[in-house]
């Protein structure tokens, strides 16, 4: 109880800055429920958790430049297994003078191109605790970094470090290594007609999602994508290499997303894993929305080539109000007994 108080009084404290600055702050309320079918009961229940959260930002204009102060931070009330938590999704400050763009706090650094796995987000290790739970904005944990971008028209320059690694959050317990630096960068380019190609390397302790021991690795890669019309065509590849006794691991997503109006799109995409074995597997989203988008519905499919993967996700969203949301999920996984309901009630104010 001590501990939980000193947690939500951290959240009051955090927000009651955030307005000290002048900022103005966003607040949100949800609960997620998720009910698997097969568990017996008493341990069908995979997530059950209330949570708080307040957003904002602060600026300062100066002659030539900008300071930006920005806030995310998140109170989890779990009622399972885990502890209360305080997740700092963002806690960060900002300089920028339009050709040189620095920041230095808390921050979630997004490099994929592609819908439903993102390979190529290397710089922040993941929860997995939920295998099923997919949303980036809450299973990408935010890392501590010295993030500075130079933008020299179409060419992008970023540089990343990480003085002190963050590791995955497992479903198990594990015993990490002393936490080190992990660092790299990115070159991204926009030419004339319309590819946006990013070319990366980071140094990092790998983000397997399963107890083993941890390693330093390479990773390169490359991310692109190019309009045309109606359609966007997307590619994400990594190659992660480096660890002892372990062949190297390449990875390739390339898909197609199209436009049909502003209340239906859909998009395919083919995935590659090569590593002491090599699999296929194809993915769809499709996405509608109706009633003056109160109403969204959506359907993501995923299916191995050459081997039983199959997870089958259809979820309804209502906005019933402009700050309610109430969606209703339903996870339909071939391999083991994960079927279940997953219901998520979100209010902002």
């Amino acid at each position: 109880m001590e501990r939980s108080f000193r947690r939500h009084l951290l959240l009051v404290l955090s927000v009651a800055m955030l307005y000290a600055a002048g900022a103005q702050a966003e607040f949100e309320a949800g609960q997620q429920f998720g009910f698997n079918f097969a568990e017996p009961r008493g341990s069908s229940i995979t997530r059950n958790r209330f949570y708080v959260s307040a957003k904002g930002e602060h600026a300062w204009e100066l002659p030539s430049s900008s300071i930006v102060l920005n806030g995310f931070v998140r109170v989890i009330g779990f009622a399972g297994d885990f502890d209360n938590e305080v997740d700092f999704r963002t806690l960060s400050a900002v300089w920028n003078t339009g050709k040189f763009r620095s920041e230095l706090g808390f921050q979630d650094l997004p490099w994929s191109e592609t819908f439903g796995f993102a390979i190529a987000d290397v710089v922040n290790p993941r929860d997995f605790r939920d295998a099923l739970f997919t949303d980036p904005d809450w299973t990408r944990l935010s890392v501590c970094a010295w993030n500075t971008q130079v933008f020299l028209d179409k060419l992008t320059l970023q540089a990343v470090v990480t003085p002190v690694s963050r590791f995955n959050k497992l479903p198990v317990p594990v015993a990490n290594p002393e936490p080190a630096a992990e660092f790299g960068g990115r070159a991204s380019y926009l030419f004339d007609f319309g590819l946006d190609l990013g070319l990366f390397y980071y140094r990092h302790w790998n983000r397997v999602p399963w107890p083993q021991p941890l390693e330093k690795v390479h990773t390169l890669g490359f991310t692109g994508s190019q309009s045309a019309g109606d359609w966007v065509f997307r590619a994400d590849s990594v190659v992660h290499f480096g660890m002892r006794g372990q062949p190297t691991r390449s990875q390739l997503i390339i898909g197609a997303d199209r436009t049909e109006s502003e209340t239906f799109t859909w998009g395919t995409q083919y995935h590659l894993d090569r590593a002491e074995q090599t699999q296929h597997w194809l993915s769809a989203l499709v996405r509608a929305s109706w009633a003056d988008r109160k109403w969204e519905a959506e359907l993501f499919a995923f299916r191995g080539l050459d081997n039983a993967d199959l997870w089958v996700q259809p979820k309804i969203t209502w906005y019933f109000l402009d700050a309610l949301a109430w969606s209703v999920r339903l996870d339909l996984v071939s391999v083991g007994s994960q079927d279940r309901l997953f219901s998520w009630v979100s209010v902002r104010f």
